[in-house]
């Protein structure tokens, strides 16, 4: 995907890398039909891993959160391991206060998440 967009997407270590881009002039019909574009992807693929990478997003909102929800619980749902990384403090803590990182562990860096098993 080009990278204005609000995700873009490459595969790694046998995963499934879903990157959230930092600009948050997206609208939602934007983020809901590229989140879609993204499962597509996935559903195509059916990679064991899909790890959504958060390193570029200074700021999550409610638009972006619902995105990133539905791509995870879809990529889940198809049989895929699904896990966070690369967080800034602020938004860490929202996820951390939306009880998200207890439904997908969080990790402090790409390298991290796609080491992991």
């Amino acid at each position: 995907m080009p990278s204005n967009r609000a995700f873009s997407t490459s595969e790694a270590q046998k995963a499934f890398v879903v990157s959230v881009s930092t600009d948050l002039t997206h609208r939602y019909t934007d983020f809901r039909l590229e989140a879609n574009q993204v499962v597509a992807e996935i559903r195509q693929g059916r990679p064991p891993r899909v790890v959504v990478d958060l390193g570029q997003v200074l700021l999550l909102t409610s638009v972006a959160i619902g995105a990133v929800v539905k791509i995870a619980r879809e990529s889940r749902s198809m049989g895929a391991d699904v896990c966070l990384c690369n967080a800034s403090d602020n938004v860490l803590n929202v996820l951390d206060t939306m009880n998200l990182t207890n439904l997908w562990p969080h990790f402090e860096s790409l390298h991290d998440a796609l080491a992991s098993e």
